[in-house]
């Protein structure tokens, strides 16, 4: 919300109306509701066939234990259930709630998951004590994963989610505690922890989605204001700023003073406003020094340009960091002459830099180096070899009969086979070696630092004995064997 009373900076006018902003704070609630409940509602047809095609599945192949009369009355309760919730939504859409009707549609919403979570959670009473403790323990496995995935389809409620898994997986904690032996204890201490733990994370990610969402709308309305009160800028300009998710620094420019700063510096920064005072732009920027922030400043001193740019750390007060774009503009008009710097923190843009250099460089599927990866790292391997007189060997790697266990078992199990090999083919390589996937079910190795031919038929040799051994991939075991070809640098070749 937009917490328009804090004091940090000293606002340069107080025209802004206290009902004003509670309406405004109500407004950005309702929309926040409003877009929490269309979010719950639009998940709604995926969770349901996901739901019957999950207990579908678990029904075949529990009716080898349990009378299929009893699951099929089961399947036929879940599905009712999930009937009336797809009416539910239907009806939901139909009524475009507004802000009024959300305390109804968030009940309904929650009654319906509730009573999704009773039956499938009824299912531990159909099976413990009645079957081996192998179909519990997979019973317990598939309860779980139900409620893992719950945990984003349910992001926006974290009550709605509370209410799903603790009528999912208490009967399972109660009937396997009532049960004798040590594995249905610990069945039942586990299931509790993980409730608790589910619980935990819920939380946690519903208070940072609400967040991010209150403070696109806080955005949103900040926009609103400066355009609705263009002509009274200057009276309401240092409120808003102190609100600000970015941090605004007014330094003097001879001593680098901090002589005010907004909310959003204080938040980021950890510091109270009186130790901010005490401190210097220099005490905040972790690479700067007084001769580097001169030259900097340079340009504005000389009327060359209007505003610099830096990119650097900002120093926490507890040490720690992280990095910032810091626009820094000079008023000479001000008595002493001051410095606004302006930062945005850019920890999320630098996180998701990394993510998309690593999703161009590494497999999706294995998390091995792609082909493009190795195209530079295979030139860089060379030159080294030159360099130092060793050899390079390039392994390339080749699953046998990988289509017909694609054919077969389809392309999920395949999926899977693909990630099992690339783990073999780690377990068997130096920490120096450089396993990649070049596609489809081709991989390569790359050995470096090499004094003779041998050593790569001996890494080859250890690769087709690791491949002997059979991929457990579900119920199948899936005997794969391997091709390997071995090129070696410079004896084959000195390019790629």
């Amino acid at each position: 919300m937009c917490r328009y009373s804090v004091n940090t900076l000293e606002p340069m006018a107080s025209s802004l109306n206290k009902d004003i902003m509670l309406d405004t704070q109500l407004k950005i609630e309702q929309r926040v509701n409003i877009d929490r409940l269309r979010a719950l509602y639009a998940e709604t047809v995926s969770s349901i066939l996901s739901t019957l095609a999950v207990m579908a599945v678990f029904v075949f192949l529990l009716s080898y234990q349990i009378a299929l009369s009893s699951l099929l009355i089961w399947y036929a309760v879940l599905t009712s259930v999930l009937l009336g919730r797809a009416v539910n939504y239907w009806r939901f859409l139909n009524a475009e709630p507004g802000a009024a009707q959300l305390r109804h549609w968030c009940l309904r919403f929650r009654l319906g998951t509730l009573a999704t979570g009773i039956v499938i959670g009824g299912s531990s009473l159909l099976l413990f004590g009645q079957v081996p403790v192998a179909y519990e323990v997979f019973n317990v496995l598939v309860l779980a994963g139900i409620c893992a995935g719950a945990l984003t389809v349910l992001l926006y409620d974290y009550i709605a989610f509370y209410l799903y898994i603790n009528a999912i997986l208490l009967p399972t904690v109660v009937v396997s505690a009532s049960l004798d032996g040590h594995l249905h204890i610990a069945i039942s201490a586990v299931m509790l922890i993980y409730v608790l733990l589910l619980m935990r994370a819920s939380h946690q990610l519903y208070r940072n989605v609400i967040a991010s969402l209150t403070l696109g709308y806080e955005n949103q309305v900040l926009a609103e204001n400066l355009a609705r009160e263009k002509k009274r800028l200057d009276n309401r300009l240092g409120r808003i700023l102190n609100d600000s998710s970015s941090e605004i620094y007014i330094v003097d420019a001879d001593s680098l003073q901090c002589l005010q700063v907004n909310q959003g510096a204080l938040q980021h920064l950890g510091y109270s406003a009186a130790e901010i005072e005490s401190l210097s732009i220099l005490d905040v920027l972790t690479e700067l020094s007084r001769t580097d922030l001169d030259m900097l400043l340079t340009p504005l001193y000389s009327g060359t340009q209007e505003s610099v740019f830096y990119h650097g750390h900002h120093r926490r007060k507890d040490g720690s960091q992280y990095p910032v774009e810091i626009r820094l503009q000079l008023s000479l008009k001000e008595s002493p002459a001051v410095i606004l710097a302006t930062a945005l923190d850019m920890t999320e843009r630098d996180n998701a830099k990394r993510q998309l250099v690593h999703q161009a460089n590494f497999d999706q599927l294995t998390d091995l180096p792609n082909r493009f990866y190795m195209q530079s790292h295979i030139e860089q391997a060379f030159s080294h070899a030159r360099r130092a007189e060793k050899k390079v060997a390039l392994l390339f790697i080749d699953l046998d009969d990988f289509k017909q266990v694609n054919d077969s078992l389809g392309h999920a199990s395949g999926d899977l086979l693909l990630q099992q090999a690339a783990e073999r083919i780690r377990s068997v390589l130096r920490d120096s070696d450089t396993p990649a996937r070049l596609g489809g079910d081709e991989f390569l190795v790359m050995l470096e630092g090499l004094a003779q031919r041998e050593q790569a038929e001996h890494v080859a040799a250890k690769l087709v004995d690791a491949f002997k051994q059979p991929f457990r991939i579900g119920l199948n075991e899936v005997y794969t064997p391997t091709s390997i070809g071995i090129s070696l640098f410079p004896d084959d070749g000195v390019s790629v």
